[in-house]
């Protein structure tokens, strides 16, 4: 089976399952009006490549069992450090971690100083876009 083309099909599900509960006031349903509408789109774009792709035999074939499962912990990890040291510390911490995980090559100082800096712009981004343009509080380190 076409992985883009089932994964289409979910998109368009989970898209429609959430525009049928859908109960906000005019202005207060803009911003999901704007994600549903781009999800929708997303499904779209992913069946019409899904049918007019080849089949794939194996699309994750390459990727290790021990991978997939340190990368669930890592982000295990994440999760409950999120109390303890805040959205920003560990978010910095933790995709940090990941960039060096997911790193095919030998890690060398100018490759963590590169990930480091790309991390800290990441983490500082979302941590803004939340916290001063959504106005949504993310966890706070407790010192």
């Amino acid at each position: 089976m076409k992985l883009s083309l089932v994964a289409g099909i979910v998109t368009l599900v989970i898209a429609l399952s959430f525009g049928l509960q859908r109960n906000f006031s005019p202005l207060g349903g803009l911003f999901p009006d704007a994600v549903l509408t781009v999800l929708t789109l997303l499904g779209i774009v992913m069946i019409i490549r899904g049918i007019r792709e080849p089949a794939r035999e194996r699309p994750f074939a390459g990727i290790a069992a021990s991978g997939l499962l340190a990368a669930i912990a890592i982000l295990a990890v994440w999760v409950f450090s999120l109390g303890v040291a805040g959205f920003v510390i560990s978010g910095l911490v933790f995709f940090l971690i990941t960039a060096l995980f997911l790193r095919e090559r030998p890690v060398r100082i100018r490759v963590v100083l590169v990930d480091a800096a790309i991390s800290t712009l990441f983490v500082v981004g979302i941590y803004l876009i939340f916290t001063r343009v959504l106005l949504i509080p993310l966890p706070q380190a407790p010192f």
